[in-house]
Parts: structure tokens; sequence; C-alpha cells
């Protein structure tokens, strides 16, 4: 009898023990989810998108520890020695707790992904934003040629620029169609992007301006 009920304490305590490291170890991990960075460029991004992989490693990794608690919580209710319903509230909760913070994680991970393809797009635009710099240098100069020669060598460089300007004409319309899209389907950045697009199909137009501009002085000349 005596030894029988020093099991019984033994049980319990083991899994009010057991219980008490779960409940402590679910704060950490809600404590993590709560966070609201996502990032401020690529770089950061992908550094949050490989922390949060081991925080859900984590999680999954916890599956079994639970599963071995609700084994303990229900042979400790089928005794009549112990306080079922505290039992069952403890384990009910950490069960509730558990769900909420795999659906958090899902939830972060989803911004974060978020984040990295609005990262990525405003990398890519840079990029476009640079080669747009590039050749307004080119359609800039103030050089008409000073002889024949040097008009008609001008002419044929500005006739190869238009036609690369032209070929460019689809990488720009591929920006200007992830933009759009992003801007519909994100729910961060929204006004970033559309800031940025704006400035962007402004500097694209300004670009196409000067170079007929150039064209035009330059059959003049």
């Amino acid at each position: 009898e005596k030894s029988q009920k020093l099991k019984e304490a033994n049980r319990q305590q083991n899994f009010n023990t057991g219980i008490k490291d779960f409940d402590f170890w679910l704060s950490e991990v809600e404590a993590l989810l709560a966070s609201e960075d996502y990032g401020k460029d690529l770089a950061s991004v992908n550094n949050l998108l490989k922390k949060h992989q081991l925080l859900e490693a984590d999680i999954s990794a916890h599956e079994d520890r639970l599963k071995d608690l609700n084994g303990q919580a229900d042979s400790l209710m089928t005794s009549s020695a112990f306080d079922t319903s505290q039992v069952k509230d403890k384990r009910d909760t950490i069960n509730g707790r558990f769900q909420r913070i795999k659906n958090m994680a899902a939830g972060r991970r989803a911004k974060l992904n978020e984040s990295h393809r609005l990262h990525q797009f405003f990398r890519d635009m840079d990029d476009e934003e640079s080669w747009i710099k590039e050749k307004k240098l080119l359609v800039s100069s103030e050089d008409y040629g000073r002889d024949l020669t040097g008009v008609q060598n001008l002419r044929k460089k500005h006739k190869r620029l238009e036609a690369e300007l032209a070929a460019h004409e689809p990488a720009i319309q591929g920006v200007l169609d992830t933009g759009k899209k992003l801007s519909d389907d994100n729910t961060i950045g929204k006004e970033e992007i559309q800031q940025r697009l704006a400035q962007f199909v402004e500097h694209w137009q300004e670009l196409k301006r000067l170079a007929a501009a150039r064209g035009q002085r330059l059959e003049e000349s």
C-alpha cells in the first residue's frame, strides 16, 4: 500500500515536472514567435528564415515530448488517487498552447516568405535602376560630332542604343508586373512598392524621352 502510494506520488511528480519544463519551453517559443522583425533587406531576411527553420525543427522535435506527457496524463486520470480535473486542465492547456505556437510559426513563416519576395523584388529593381542610370549618362551626352564621320559614328552608336532599349522593354515590363502582383498580394511593404514603381516608371520614361531627343538632334546634325 505504502509503496503503491509512493509510486503514485512519483508519477504525479514526474508529470508535474514534465509539464513545468514544457511550459517554460512554450513561453520561450511564444516570445520568439511574437517578433515583428521580418528583415530590412535580403541578407537579414535570409538570416531570419534560417533561424525560423531551426525553430520549426525544434517545435517538431517537441511533438514526441507532448505525446509522452499526454500519455502520462491519460494514465494518471485512470487512477482514483489523483485530482483528475487538475491533470486534465494541465494537459489541455499545454496542448492548446502547442497548437497555438504551430499556428504562430506558420503565420511567421508566411510573413518572412512575403518579406523575402519583397526584398528580392527591390534588389531586382535596384539592378534595373542601375542599368537605366548607366544608359541615361549615354543619352545625356552633349557630343553631337564635329564632322560628318563623327556624326555618322554617333548615329550608328545611338541606333545600337535604341535597339538595346527596345530589347530591354520586356525586362522593364517584368519588373512592373512583379511589382503590381506583389502590391496586390502582399500585406507588408505595399506603400513602398507603389512609390518605388512610380519612381521606376518615371526614370524609364525619362530615359526614353532623352534617347528620342538625342536621336532627333543627331539626325539634324
